[in-house]
Parts: structure tokens; sequence; C-alpha cells
């Protein structure tokens, strides 16, 4: 198979610099504040990439995984579109199946080519301060201003004081959750240890306050990515000294905001494990139930998209629901679901093979704590069905295929080019 030539920093055309960096900030920093602008900035930078030289190419399996999901959702919309599905249900499917995916792909291949896994990664998780800083701000204006200063962050805002827990409407918990699977799976990706320490102690902090159980899941699978590829390691008595010092900290700061809001962890805690051990009472849980009857009715073959059950979870959209992968089986079948699962399988499977050969870098391993986070979140949350947080799932998997189509996005190595040539080899 011929590939396409790695391309350096210099194939970053100003234009598209431009609408990358408006697009990631949106999409990270304040997701679904302006989806109108943000989809224009999502089509704006693949034309761009698009229009740039050498010309573009996408790795053939990439190719394969989308034309894969394209032949199962045009096929289920036309199931769908038999069985009732409203025309809206079925341009919004289009939107989020088959035209956002393909313009995020262009976007991150374009974008691993030119930077790599590495500094892509040692950028993006920057991103986590100002993610922050939104959580602080919103805080401030809505319990001091009121719900109606919160409407650029969300339009309906809330946040509950009850029961010595809190919890917030937020959409970038959604991120957060990325970068806390992410930066405790590979802490060391910030290469200062003040501003790692202040990463860890952020990512606690807002996750503490939340009231989302999959922000706080985040941060234990990301530990536990951590100890999975750090398991040839030795522990140094001095990064061990450092690890105590600094969970101590932590853990003073999260008290001190805790006692703050008069938030009680244990409480915390308990209602998080409370939430999981009794999943069927609770509205995903029964979400699931209407779900499971509606597969078993259409015998596992699926209804088709754009089409609900008896349990509508939002009236403006009947047809949406959290619990996206029960959704997706009941909606396209069985074999429809593997089609769209085999990425995510593939990735898995690149990073066991990279971790056994124990070649994983410090972004793979970030993007492997991170991608775990929001995979296991996809499950009661619609991040997949929302484009503006595909790039969480579209950016790890394609780092994975560039990685297995021997073009090393980990460390670009670019030598200079030849005066006749305006493409760059490694």
């Amino acid at each position: 198979m011929t590939q396409a030539p790695i391309l350096d920093q210099r194939n970053m055309t100003t234009p598209f610099r431009i609408s990358l960096g408006l697009l990631i900030i949106l999409t990270v920093v304040m997701p679904n504040s302006y989806p109108t602008l943000s989809f224009l900035l999502l089509i704006s930078a693949a034309c761009f990439v698009l229009f740039a030289k050498p010309f573009f190419s996408i790795p053939r399996l990439l190719i394969y995984f989308w034309m894969a999901s394209l032949f199962v959702t045009i096929l289920y919309m036309l199931v769908g579109a038999l069985n009732g599905a409203t025309l809206e249900a079925l341009k919004q499917t289009m939107l989020i199946y088959i035209i956002s995916p393909i313009l995020w792909t262009i976007i991150m291949v374009h974008w691993l080519r030119c930077r790599g896994i590495e500094q892509i990664s040692r950028l993006l998780v920057l991103l986590v301060f100002p993610c922050a800083i939104s959580v602080v701000v919103f805080f401030f204006l809505f319990l001091n201003y009121g719900p109606s200063s919160t409407r650029v962050f969300i339009s309906s805002s809330n946040i509950d004081f009850s029961n010595g827990t809190v919890a917030a409407t937020m959409h970038v918990y959604g991120s957060m959750i990325f970068f806390a699977g992410g930066i405790f799976a590979a802490p060391n990706i910030f290469q200062n240890r003040t501003v790692r320490l202040l990463a860890i102690i952020s990512v606690i902090t807002i996750a503490a306050t939340s009231g989302r159980g999959a922000l706080i899941i985040a941060i234990f699978l990301g530990l536990l990515v951590s100890i999975i590829s750090s398991a040839s390691r030795t522990i140094r008595p001095r990064r061990f000294v450092l690890f105590v010092v600094g969970t101590g900290a932590t853990l003073f700061l999260v008290a001190l905001v805790s006692a703050y809001f008069a938030v009680d962890l244990t409480l915390l805690i308990t209602d998080l494990l409370n939430r999981i051990l009794n999943i069927s009472h609770s509205i995903r849980g029964q979400q699931v139930s209407h779900l499971a009857r509606g597969i078993a009715d259409s015998s596992g073959f699926g209804m088709g998209h754009g089409i609900g059950v008896d349990y509508i979870r939002s009236e403006k959209y009947p047809w949406r629901y959290e619990a996206v992968w029960v959704a997706t089986l009941y909606r396209v079948g069985l074999l429809g679901a593997i089609a769209y699962v085999v990425p995510f399988i593939y990735f898995f499977w690149r990073i066991a093979t990279t971790q056994i050969r124990r070649e994983l870098s410090t972004g793979e391993r970030f993007l492997f704590g991170a991608f775990t986070a929001v995979f296991a979140a996809s499950a009661t949350n619609p991040y997949l069905e929302a484009f503006a947080f595909q790039w969480m799932y579209i950016l790890p998997i394609s780092a994975m295929v560039l990685r297995n189509n021997s073009i090393d996005c980990s460390i670009p190595k670019v030598h200079a080019p030849d005066a006749s040539s305006s493409s760059v080899r490694v």
C-alpha cells in the first residue's frame, strides 16, 4: 500500500491553524455553547486541509471504518424512514453519523501528521486549565448572579447542593472526563512538576464538585491504565515520595473546597456507589429496560435510526437516549452495532499489542487513559452523538491507525526537504 508522506508543520497553513485553534477552544472548553459556529469551523478546517499541498489522503483503514459506518447508517435510515422516523431525526442522523465523523477524521489525520501524538497530547492537555477555570466562573456567576448569567455555558443551568452533595450541569464535564482519564494515566505528560500537581488538583476538585459519576470514575480508570501501562517500570523512592506528598496536598485542597461548599465527601462517594449498584431504578436504567424490550421486539435486527421506544427522555428529540450503547443495538441491530464498534476494538487491540512490546509513549498512554474514560462514559452519556465531542474518540483511533501504518506520529523526525520537492520525508 502506498503511504502518504509525513507532513511537517509548514503544511499547517495559517487559515487551518486559526480555524483549528478556534474549533478546539469551542469544542473542548465551551462545547455546545456555539454549535453553529463550531460546525462552520469544523467544515472550514477540513476544507483547508483538503486544499493543502501535497495532496491529502486518509489511511485506508480509516476509510474502511467510515464506509462500514456509512453503509449501516444509510441502511438503517431507510429502515427508520419506513418505520415512521421524522425528517428532522434523519437529518440529524446523517450529520452525526456520516458528515461530522469524516470531517473530524480529515482534521485529526492532518494534525497528527503535522504535529505528532506527543506534541498534540502535550498541547491538548493544557486546555484542562481553561476548562477548570470555566467551571469556577460558572459557579461564581450562578451563585452570585443566578442561572441567567450562565447561558453562555449551557442554556438550562443548575447547581444542586441538596443532601450534602453538589451537582452541576455543564457540558465541559465531558472534556474533563477525557482529561481526567489521560492525566491520571500519564501524569508525566506535564514535564513541569508544579503544573502537573496543579492539573491533578484541578481535576480532582472539579470531579468532587461536579456530581458526575462518569468524571469520578474516569480518575480511577486513568489510575488503572497507569498501573497497566507502567507494569514494567520500577518505582523510584523519590518518585514515590513525590506521589504521596502530591496526593496529600490534593486531598487537603479537596477537603477545603468541600468544606466551603458544605459538601460531604463520604456522601458523594456513597451516592456514586448507590447509583452504580441501583442503576435499574435510575433514569438511565429505565431507558435500558425499555430499549431492551424494543431490541427483543425487533429480534435483534434493529428498528432503524430516528425511531424511539415508549419511553421519552427528551420531548424535543424523542429518538435520543443517554444509554447510547443499548440505543444503538435497538436502532441498528447486532450486526450494525458490531460495524460501529470495530474502530473501538481496533484501538484497544493496537494499544494492547503495543503495550506488550513495551513501546507505549507518554502521549499514547495519555490517549489510552483518556479514550478508556470517554469510552466508558459513552455507555450512559450521549457524547458519541454530539459532534462537539467526537474529537475525543476520533483523535485516539486515528493516532493508532497512523502508527500501524508505520508512520511514526510519536516523535516526528523531519529532515530538510529537497529544493525540488514540497513534501517532507521522515
